[in-house]
């Protein structure tokens, strides 16, 4: 078959693969829901200027904030199709990953790209986040990798250095896969004794090092503190009793692997260690060395208190490369069984394939997103019913689903050291909204006294208060207290809380 038609059938497939992305998510839905407390702290850092972007962006990488500022919003959800997009590219990538490893070239291409496209993992990663960036990050370094195997040159490990250091950018996870190709690499050209090569990749790192460390203590470095520490803590690797570590790893494999399109955790395993057996017969060392190290290097992230290991969302990045593994040991045991016959190679792909598909049905186009968004709907219920004069009080958590969606305000941005960094806004040039400036209860009470302050003083003797997220432990109970007085009443109340929502203080009533 003349190569032309070669090439114009490997683009259908692989463009009918990505533009399958979204078939499988739901597009309608994930435009059109709003957005739920975590989203709402991305979200906001498109409100801030250019100049507060740096400090406002905070479980977020900063590239990525940036390329939502390429999307028009306007207080909609049209956001999330960053990560939508990301999760295409995934599958693009995944289609080239497969194809380089050069085994079966274009079966294993279409299987890596459809595990990618199909893998529950992404199928749920709907919501405003930069996860399928990392997935996408991920899959491209090992994709770097395999072309670099192919054609040892410098140009080759410039372009893995290169991407490691933009990727850091948009993606917190890329330090991990690219400290994994790099020893990876590293480990391959001593199996192989290939000493120049060695030397090769040992400067490349020194050579990323630097660049990577100056982005890390610039935008990462200082989202890290003792409030996000003790979020993740029920997901780090306990090191001091074996026993501890091995039930740690059984019930975090046994959450994940659903996310693997089945319940018995063993079987992706088995699955992708005969990706890397594939690999290995092929000698191809590096690629096979890459995803046990990108596992180990997260696993040893998670030990040292740096990043959680087996969480569905923060994990996506090695959970989708394993499902990547999986098609590559597919592809190894169609090799195998054709060298019997090409009848029963067949059917051993297509019966992959259709359990595939059966085992993720239940993930295609799945409804994923919190039902917790409730901020929008009640900032435009606020701004339709507010009077001249009303005050609009807002407690801490809240607060950033409220600058994102109320478009008639001015926030400015501040850094704050409570709980992780994020987007704190304020209003010096809007008297019409208070913050509470902090989650204390002594901050929940001077937020309203203020509020009612300003309103008297503006007349109107009003005060909408948005009360939709608060912290159990912080100041969840002074807002209770203050949704006590008498003169408040619930205008909406967000189940199943009764304590959350809007409620309106009517100082005439006093």
């Amino acid at each position: 078959m003349p190569r032309r038609f070669v090439i114009a059938f490997e683009l259908v497939v692989a463009s009918l693969l990505v533009a399958a992305t979204f078939v499988v998510h739901p597009v309608a839905y994930i435009l059109r829901v709003p957005f739920w407390a975590d989203e709402t702290w991305v979200a906001a850092t498109t409100r801030a200027g250019w100049r507060e972007l740096s400090f406002v962006t905070q479980s977020a990488p900063i590239g990525f904030s940036i390329l939502l500022r390429l999307v028009p919003a306007n207080g909609g959800q049209s956001l999330r199709i960053v990560p939508l997009v990301f999760a295409a590219a995934s599958v693009a990538v995944g289609y080239l990953l497969g194809r380089e490893l050069r085994l079966i070239p274009v079966l294993t291409a279409t299987l890596t790209a459809l595990a990618v496209l199909l893998a529950p993992a992404m199928l749920v990663r709907n919501d405003l986040k930069q996860y399928t960036v990392d997935a996408f990050t991920t899959l491209l370094l090992f994709y770097l990798l395999a072309r670099l195997e192919n054609r040892w040159t410098r140009r080759g490990l410039v372009a893995i250095g290169a991407t490691s250091v933009v990727g850091m950018l948009f993606s917190h996870t890329i330090v991990f896969a690219s400290a994994a190709v790099l020893a990876a690499l590293a480990g391959a050209a001593l199996l192989r004794r290939e000493r120049r090569e060695l030397v090769d990749v040992v400067a490349t790192a020194a050579a990323i090092v630097v660049p990577m460390a100056v982005l890390f203590f610039l935008f990462d470095a200082p989202e890290q503190n003792q409030g996000l520490t003790g979020y993740w803590s029920a997901f780090y690797l306990p090191i001091t009793h074996p026993r501890a570590a091995i039930t740690f790893l059984h019930q975090g494999f046994g959450r994940i692997s659903p996310y693997l399109g089945t319940h018995v955790w063993i079987v992706p395993i088995l699955f992708a260690a005969l990706g890397v057996a594939t690999l290995a017969r092929a000698r191809r060392y590096a690629s096979a060395l890459a995803l046990p190290l990108l596992i180990l290097v997260a696993m040893a992230a998670s030990a040292a208190h740096r990043y959680p290991f087996l969480d569905l969302r923060t994990n996506t990045f090695w959970i989708v490369a394993v499902a990547a593994f999986m098609a590559v040991g597919v592809s190894g045991l169609v090799t195998l069984v054709s060298r019997i016959h090409w009848l029963p190679a067949a059917a051993v792909a297509v019966t992959a394939v259709v359990l595939w598909v059966v085992a993720v049905g239940p993930y295609v186009r799945t409804r994923s997103i919190p039902n917790t968004g409730y901020i929008g709907p009640l900032v435009k219920y606020v701004d339709a019913h507010r009077r001249p004069g009303d005050v609009v009080l807002v407690n801490w958590f809240t607060a950033p689903g409220f600058a994102y969606y109320e478009r008639a305000a001015s926030p400015v941005f501040r850094s704050t050291p409570h709980f992780v960094r994020g987007p704190r806004p304020a209003y010096p040039h809007d008297r019409w909204i208070v913050v509470a400036t902090d989650p204390t209860a002594a901050s929940a009470k001077a937020a309203t006294v203020e509020a009612q302050r300003r309103a008297v003083e503006l007349h109107s003797n009003r005060v909408w208060m948005l009360i939709v997220y608060t912290f159990p432990g912080l100041d969840a109970p002074a807002w209770k207290v203050e949704l006590a007085q008498p003169n408040v009443q619930r205008v909406v109340t967000v189940p199943p809380d009764p304590d959350h929502g809007l409620f309106l203080w009517d100082g005439s009533r006093a």
